[in-house]
């Protein structure tokens, strides 16, 4: 199989950043329709509200005011870039003073310009406070006095999508390959993956393969969660095995984990494989070092 061309996965994960995305979110429709260009994916949606094992779909979340005001003058905006204000953030407007306020406030001085992705509340929800990602070199400008607060957020029902595309082979029993779409402008942790699984199984069309492959696009671990609640168990035993892809656009050595039993067809496979990678592999252990949604493919009874 001929690789991708990587400058074409850069640009379409670039054309991917643009949509304000999230587990529940307004722009989650029309980055579905840009990949519908791409792939022909089924997509099933999941109601705010609905549950299962502890997980609960949230709300469609919307920022409609984010300001920080000093002496009447706007110090920071939260409604200029989708990660402005920590997601799910609740309500609030009054005055603080800076140590308050300080407390409030996500920054990275290693970032400058970065608005810093606080995104916990997406998934737990009924814990949720509030907080603003100020870039720091904005940050560096503030100091001690009294600000004024104007942050006004809302919550309304909506639906979580996941979208798969399946290339089917002459085996019905299916390899997984899995990553998320609920990190807005997140071109490594997110949108890299997808595009490159999009250019990955566009390659797989019209080619004969023994075992089936899906593509699944879902916000990660509730995604899964609620999509293998649905399919259930007739449908999971079908699955050989699971990949979650995730960070592929770092120069660095492709991190690679194990199963948790290890040893596994799947550990074999990549073993093997990563050989022939340039970069090189780190490999670890079952959650040491890295991990994501492999808690749930690997989960007892989902």
């Amino acid at each position: 199989m001929k690789p991708p061309d990587p400058r074409d996965i850069i640009e379409l994960a670039r054309e991917l950043c643009v949509f304000p995305t999230g587990i529940v979110a307004d722009g989650n429709d029309a980055l579905l329709a840009r990949l519908a260009r791409e792939l022909p994916f089924v997509v099933s949606r999941f109601r705010t509200g609905d549950s299962h094992n502890g997980w609960v779909i949230p709300s469609n979340w919307r920022v409609e005011r984010a300001t920080i005001s000093r002496d009447g003058k706007v110090v920071y905006d939260g409604t200029v870039h989708p990660l402005g204000v920590g997601m799910y953030s609740k309500s609030f407007v009054g005055k603080l003073d800076f140590e308050a306020l300080k407390a409030k406030i996500v920054t990275n001085p290693d970032l400058p310009d970065a608005h810093m992705f606080h995104c916990v509340w997406q998934i737990r929800s009924w814990a949720a406070d509030w907080r603003l990602c100020v870039p720091h070199r904005i940050f560096a400008t503030m100091g001690p006095g009294e600000y004024d607060v104007d942050l006004r957020t809302s919550y309304e029902p909506g639906a979580m999508p996941v979208a798969v595309y399946d290339h089917a082979g002459r085996d019905p029993r299916t390899i997984v390959l899995h990553t998320n779409i609920c990190h807005p402008t997140q071109a490594n942790d997110g949108f890299c993956a997808v595009a490159a699984l999009v250019r990955l199984f566009q390659e797989l069309r019209g080619r004969d393969t023994f075992y089936t492959y899906r593509f699944l696009l879902a916000p990660e671990h509730i995604g899964s969660v609620m999509y293998c609640r649905d399919i259930g168990r007739a449908g999971l035993e079908k699955i050989v095995s699971t990949i979650f892809m995730e960070m592929p656009g770092n120069r660095a050595p492709l991190a690679v984990t194990s199963t948790f039993l290890g040893g596994q067809p799947i550990d074999r496979v990549f073993a093997e494989a990563s050989r022939a990678l340039p970069l090189g592999v780190r490999r670890a252990e079952w959650r040491q070092g890295c991990g994501n949604a492999e808690t749930v493919w690997e989960a007892p009874g989902h």
